[in-house]
């Protein structure tokens, strides 16, 4: 009978904890529709993605350099900024539970962090579905503390072609701002290029509004303390980070009893232009098929674009930034001229 040893019990106990470190640290992925979610638990970030319909891949909707930890969600607990990210001392584990990832995050005794993702329906020119994220912390401790969240996106749609954000009230932000939600209208914040736009919801109904948003150079928003040093219309550019724009999304700080639990919700949609144009032509076919004669001139016209249309998607390395550009402008005309 084999006898095991003191030292081949330990190898053993450290191989499988190797082997449970290793899944514990493997990345998740949920999807839904032409949007995908990866979750990365050894480094605490997430990124989003969309699934390019004209280059057949996916693409990330925000910076995911290094496993998507450029952007970090932090948690203000009793007067100290806790970054959620992987350090040592602390424990950051996801699991799958039916169409909901859940990471979980074990930074002090005091408290307990949990990020939710999964997606619910939206409308359907943004590709039928959001992504929404809940972030709760519960309050372990044996006091009544203080604690609000606060959010870093690294953007990146916008920064090739300068027009790195804009909402629904601001056509063009080049620079720093702040966009204060408890006075100011706007209710969505933009990042975009050519092929897609990136949309953050602020004032959606299953969304918690932030009190503030700030833009600015990401550096200047990666500081040890919670607010960063604001100046209004300085320059996305900081030494070697060359227009670097990034979001800070602060929501409002709230007393949370012992054992209480406090939760906020972020909201984020995408635009596929691609996608978009196609199914605009499609649906202007339609009308064209049912409506006067006036409407039908316009429908072998219309079907041409349909196969530029079908071309596109089918040999995505065809596609320039330009050609997008003009096959958009070609099919507003013709849709206004059937409304017209």
């Amino acid at each position: 009978m084999r006898r095991f040893t003191k030292k081949s019990i330990l190898i053993f106990c450290i191989g499988i904890g190797m082997l449970v470190s290793a899944a514990a640290n493997e990345a998740l992925e949920l999807s839904s529709g032409f949007l995908k979610v990866m979750v990365y638990p050894k480094t605490g970030s997430f990124t989003l993605y969309r699934f390019d319909v004209c280059k057949k891949n996916y693409t990330p909707l925000y910076d995911s350099t290094r496993s998507g930890s450029v952007n970090v969600i932090s948690l203000h607990f009793n007067r100290t900024v806790y970054p959620l990210i992987k350090k040592i001392g602390s424990t950051i584990f996801a699991e799958k539970i039916d169409n909901r990832i859940v990471m979980t995050f074990q930074i002090s005794k005091d408290f307990k962090v949990t990020q939710t993702f999964y997606f619910i329906p939206g409308e359907k020119e943004l590709g039928g579905q959001y992504l929404k994220i809940d972030i709760s912390v519960h309050n372990l401790s044996e006091n009544s503390v203080f604690a609000a969240f606060k959010a870093l996106i690294d953007s990146s749609l916008g920064e090739n072609k300068k027009r790195f954000l804009y909402t629904d009230t601001k056509r063009d932000i080049t620079s720093e701002i702040l966009l204060r939600l408890d006075t100011e209208k706007d209710a969505t914040i933009v990042s975009s290029d050519v092929n897609a736009a990136c949309l953050f919801l602020l004032k959606h109904p299953q969304a918690i509004t932030p009190i503030n948003v700030y833009a600015a150079n990401r550096n200047r928003l990666t500081g040890h303390e919670w607010l960063p040093h604001y100046q209004q219309g300085r320059s996305f550019t900081k030494g070697n980070s060359v227009s670097d724009a990034a979001m800070l999304f602060i929501w409002k700080e709230k007393l949370l009893k012992k054992g209480s639990i406090m939760t906020v919700s972020m909201i984020v949609g995408c635009a596929d232009y691609c996608l978009l144009t196609a199914q605009r032509i499609r649906d202007s076919i339609t009308i064209a098929e049912t409506e006067s004669e006036r409407i039908k001139k316009n429908y072998d016209y219309i079907q041409k674009l349909l196969q530029k249309i079908e071309k596109v998607e089918e040999n995505p390395d065809i596609v320039s930034d330009e050609a997008i550009y003009d096959l958009t402008d070609q099919t507003d005309k013709a849709i206004k001229d059937i409304q017209e």
